[in-house]
């Protein structure tokens, strides 16, 4: 703006020798003129309008009503002011997060779709490009109890929590948030867990970077145990939806280990910590700074503290949302007319979704059957996404017959009514190989491989069942556009056909 203040001053100057109110525009073209140009019209009329000249002065007659108040600014020798968009409200570990989801969202710029977690609390849809952002590893976690001890430390800036001894601590997630399905971020290894349940059974002295923050985290501390020895609250008696401090994370991934606990936080900072009496003799030497996260049931450790710096956000109040239970997908329409689409994995993540945007205030949510053919919306999803969520593997299940247990894989046909069938690897296999005579050898997917021993392990069954929802999802969009490839395709998702089994949920 400062520009377009200065080059307004330049060219509305007084021209000498004319009586009459007149303004000449010089502006400078953009380089390489010369005989070709001069040649080609076109292409000097093209040098004209992309010089910096005139896209600066189109922005300027855009923005003439700013420019006119920041000339105010400079003609007073006033510093200019700091300008912001309307209506932001960054989200902080404080915020009472809904539901967290991994999903696919178009970009409103380029119309491109691409993999984001979005995160909704009472009025809003915050979208982290990157799940490590959200994501937070837990290092221990020491539940509340009224037998819970803080006192002070030694010093100005300590502070001493002695756990109950016969309270169990917490490792890794903890029970507040609620996890549906097989999936989800992977559990930790015995020697972690025994690790920091050994942590949460010991006294630990925090150290703060200054007294006052040593303080606050005391009050804090002791008012969230005053709040557990409060006569429970009598049934029937009507709470504000704000007050749940439970995560809805169904479909949401996230890196090994990784939470989202400690959304609807009561303090956070970081601290240095130090264990004592530890039985290991590193644990016991120096201090470790570390994220601590006040909860209303919990004190926990985090190795990192979340990036929630610059995640973008929609409004979600006083919209109106389009749900196509068929595609799993959701459009929010302001009433601005801004709209925001992303798709959800399966069906049971669309009915949570739903569920959750009717209790925002004045949301209403629309049931379509399915989007409007040959609209931009429509075109996207078939150009970009043919098959993606339409079919999918989401479990495996050990059955038994005459030959003895085996393993069995479930397909969810969302565009059946979200109906299951149950395939063995086998009949992955026959259709790969039937595929194979129809498109060459080196466009197929490759089939997750095998092994003779360990094949009921369920490490190893459910990452063929991640693998083997890759390899159908890849063949479905193949089969698209290919009739026989389609019928072979159908044939192996007929549910008439038993093998071994089919149901729906």
């Amino acid at each position: 703006f400062s520009k377009m203040q200065e080059m307004w001053e330049r060219i509305t100057a007084p021209v000498p020798g004319f009586t009459l109110p007149r303004i000449d525009y010089v502006m400078r073209r953009r380089g390489r003129e010369g005989v070709i140009e001069m040649a080609y019209a076109a292409a000097s009329h093209s040098a004209c309008w992309d010089s910096d000249d005139v896209v600066m002065f189109t922005l300027m007659q855009i923005c003439r009503p700013v420019v006119d108040k920041l000339r105010r600014y400079m003609s007073a020798q006033r510093p200019l002011p700091s300008l912001y968009p309307r209506g932001l409200v960054p989200i902080t570990p404080h915020s009472k997060i809904r539901i967290a989801t991994t999903v696919l969202a178009r970009d409103r710029a380029t119309g491109a779709w691409g993999t984001r977690t979005a995160v909704m609390d009472h009025k809003r849809i915050y979208f982290a490009s990157n799940a490590d952002d959200i994501g937070c590893r837990k290092k221990w976690s020491i539940p509340l109890s009224a037998k819970l001890g803080v006192q002070l430390g030694d010093d100005a800036f300590t502070l001493k929590v002695t756990p109950d001894e016969a309270t169990p601590g917490l490792a890794g997630g903890s029970g507040r948030n609620l996890r549906f399905g097989i999936g989800g971020s992977a559990p930790h290894t015995p020697s972690s867990t025994t690790s920091a349940a050994a942590a949460a059974t010991c006294t630990q002295i925090l150290r703060a970077s200054t007294t006052e923050l040593r303080n606050e985290w005391l009050e804090a501390l002791t008012h969230a145990i005053h709040l557990l020895t409060l006569p429970p609250i009598p049934a029937g008696t009507s709470l504000p939806s704000s007050s749940s401090s439970s995560i809805c994370t169904v479909g949401l991934d996230l890196p090994s280990g990784a939470c989202v606990d400690y959304f609807g936080a009561v303090k956070t900072s970081l601290l240095q910590f130090k264990t004592l009496k530890a039985k290991s003799w590193y644990e016991s030497q120096g201090w470790t700074s570390r994220w601590f996260v006040l909860t209303k049931s919990s004190l926990d450790c985090y190795d990192t503290c979340p990036n929630l710096v610059g995640l973008a956000q929609f409004p979600v109040h006083k919209s109106t949302v389009l749900a196509y239970p068929k595609r799993c997908l959701l459009r929010i329409v302001t009433k601005t007319g801004t709209t925001l689409d992303f798709k959800v994995k399966d069906s049971r993540t669309f009915d949570v979704w739903t569920h959750g945007l009717e209790a925002v205030d004045r949301c209403h949510v629309r049931l379509h059957e399915d989007v409007v053919d040959h609209s931009a919306l429509g075109v996207s999803l078939d150009s970009q996404l043919p098959s993606v969520h339409r079919l999918s593997v989401d479990k495996y299940f050990v059955l038994n017959d005459d030959k003895g247990p085996y393993a069995a894989f479930q397909i969810r046909i969302i565009h059946t009514g979200g109906q299951t069938i149950l395939r063995r690897f086998s009949a992955f296999r026959e259709v790969n190989r039937q595929l194979r005579l129809i498109f060459p050898h080196e466009q197929m997917p490759p089939l997750p491989s095998t092994r003779l021993w360990g094949k009921f392990d369920p490490a190893y069954l459910a990452a063929k069942s991640t693998h083997l929802n890759t390899y159908l999802g890849k063949v479905e969009a193949m089969c698209t556009n290919n009739p026989a490839a389609n019928t072979i395709l159908q044939q192996f998702l007929n549910v008439d056909t038993a093998s071994p089994s089919y149901g729906d949920e």
